[in-house]
């Protein structure tokens, strides 16, 4: 592994993570300041929606395009070519059955505002489909700087268009649309990039190529999403339970949670590659460098992010911008933030069983992880409310860190304290 491209991969990816992370907390703050905890619980809604439908739109393909691109590289253009048709095909059956579903969902969750947001959303999962197998492809290629760019982009149109939306007084059910014109927008960027790569012009891969592809993809296509939902879970289980103005709360709190979770999630998508490379050469001094020097980087990031969030929560957030409304959500940061400090040190190996080659593997432990999940905040929610649903969400995180390292340790011998090998 080379330190200077790390560094420079991690530096891009850190730009891209700030941009994206700062847009999150904007355009949050726009729909609270502007139009208040409806708005942004009828946003934050249909963003689970979407992100969860988007897990069956791309049915797993980004996962062995970034497994397969990794492993054989000579044959990455080939590998994504193919990946392309299927697809196509899975993500506008998806689309359309969201379009068709969407009235359903909204009066499921009482809130009108969300039939037309989710029929938007809807119409956005064919674009956000292809162009996760594309940044998957960049992925494995480690082109890094591409990849920052492009992730960057989506959310910077989704900052633009709900900045539009608001100070033009659009009704809250378009705000389904914001999706829509930001994968058309990385679509037309990531066709540029491919057709200056050439990735049309080379030549044929193996003739089993399209099946190696479809039977990885859907084997750890339940993984991918169950990680989605586990995510999302609270909020939508929230939204059955509370009015949309307690689903912002929680939402509005949710957002630094996920933020600090994005921040483990750069370096994790720059390891996937090598990862995939050392556990098929048996060659683990890479991985073993990479741990030693980032889990103390991690660790005092994890520590100065909560104290910046809890310090200066109350004095620029309540007081500075006269956010009275989400003064309570500070309390469930806190509890959330202590799950997810733990948790941190690990999210850079959380897809290791995966690109270890074992996906089923992969989607059984994401399946034990949601039910627990989901059983809980079921139980906790009615009882507790947005504190429920905290601490549901936190102690799945924990239980999911508990199930991997286990699992690495026994079966691919291998310690995520040091990123060695377990000699037998």
């Amino acid at each position: 592994m080379r330190s200077k491209k790390v560094v420079g991969d991690a530096l891009w990816s850190y730009m891209a993570f700030a941009i994206m992370a700062l847009s999150g907390v904007a355009l949050n703050f726009t729909l609270g300041m502007t139009r208040g905890a409806e708005a942004v619980g009828v946003f934050n809604q249909t963003m689970a929606f979407y992100v969860i439908a988007s897990h069956f739109a791309v049915f797993g393909m980004h996962n062995s395009v970034l497994y397969f691109c990794s492993a054989y590289p000579r044959h990455a253009n080939a590998i994504l070519r193919k990946a392309i048709l299927p697809v196509f095909f899975v993500a506008s059956a998806v689309s359309a059955a969201g379009f068709i579903f969407a009235p359903f969902i909204a009066r499921a969750l009482e809130s009108p505002n969300l039939v037309l947001s989710l029929q938007l959303a809807s119409l956005a999962l064919l674009f956000f489909a292809f162009n996760k197998v594309v940044l998957a492809y960049l992925n494995s290629g480690l082109r890094m700087k591409v990849y920052a760019i492009a992730q960057s982009l989506r959310y910077l149109i989704i900052l633009v268009c709900i900045i539009y939306i608001c100070f033009e007084d659009i009704a809250l059910s378009f705000l389904g649309i914001t999706f829509l014109i930001s994968e058309v927008v990385v679509s037309s960027f990531l066709l540029f990039l491919l057709a200056r790569y050439k990735v049309f012009r080379t030549l044929q891969g193996p003739s089993d190529l399209r099946k190696m592809l479809i039977r990885f993809s859907y084997r750890s296509a339940g993984a991918g999403l169950l990680n989605e939902i586990n995510l999302r879970i609270d909020v939508l289980v929230l939204g059955f339970f509370m009015s949309d103005q307690v689903v912002g709360l929680y939402s509005f709190a949710a957002i630094f949670v996920e933020g600090f979770y994005n921040v483990g999630l750069v370096i994790r998508n720059i390891l996937n590659p090598y990862l995939v490379k050392a556990i098929k050469s048996g060659s683990y001094s890479d991985l073993e460098y990479f741990v030693k020097r980032m889990h103390p980087f991690n660790l005092i990031v994890s520590l100065a992010i909560f104290a910046c969030v809890y310090f200066l929560y109350d004095p620029i957030i309540v007081d500075l911008l006269n956010m009275k409304d989400f003064a309570h959500a500070k309390d469930i940061i806190v509890v959330l933030f202590l799950f997810m400090s733990v948790y941190f040190l690990f999210i850079p190996f959380e897809e290791i069983v995966l690109i270890s080659g074992r996906p089923l593997v992969h989607t059984a432990i994401y399946l034990g992880v949601i039910s627990f999940n989901l059983f809980f905040n079921i139980v906790l929610i009615p009882q507790y409310g947005v504190m429920g649903a905290a601490l549901s969400t936190g102690s799945a995180f924990i239980i999911m860190l508990i199930s991997v390292t286990i699992y690495c340790r026994q079966k691919l011998r291998i310690s995520l304290i040091c990123g060695t090998k377990i000699r037998k």
